[in-house]
């Protein structure tokens, strides 16, 4: 802008000020609702997961793999239906939890076959020695 120029002629631009601070355009978008969809399963409403909310069945799948390791295949098994379900409500896929009841239910399976096996193992070594 020219100092000789009037500055409310025609042409001039002069950037806007705003003194009250209630008028003043916002750059903030209004917070809205996750969208919410319709489980025809259970006939409940099911939210869609937010961006940068963590799964709430991730923890508890975790565990469930871990206790898996440690010879708990039972509790894991059960932690991880858990987790999946718990995981599945808030609109994640669940698949530590899935993963944690597959490998308890493998190992619980294996668990008994062994068991059986040795009782039967105890049956054929005692009933030739007597």
């Amino acid at each position: 802008m020219n100092p000789n120029e009037n500055p409310n002629s025609p042409g001039s631009e002069q950037p806007t000020q705003y003194s009250d601070p209630i008028n003043q355009p916002t750059s903030e978008q209004p917070q809205s609702t996750p969208p919410v969809t319709e489980n025809s399963d259970a006939n409940q409403a099911v939210a869609a997961p937010l961006i940068g909310q963590d799964d709430p069945g991730k923890t508890l799948g975790i565990v469930s793999i871990v206790l898996d390791v440690l010879g708990l295949a039972l509790i894991g098994a059960i932690l991880g239906y858990l987790s999946k379900k718990k995981s599945k409500e808030a609109g994640y896929d669940g698949t530590l939890g899935q993963i944690g009841m597959i490998i308890g239910l493998v190992l619980v399976g294996l668990g008994t076959l062994v068991f059986i096996a040795y009782i039967a193992l105890f049956a054929i070594v005692f009933s030739s020695a007597a």
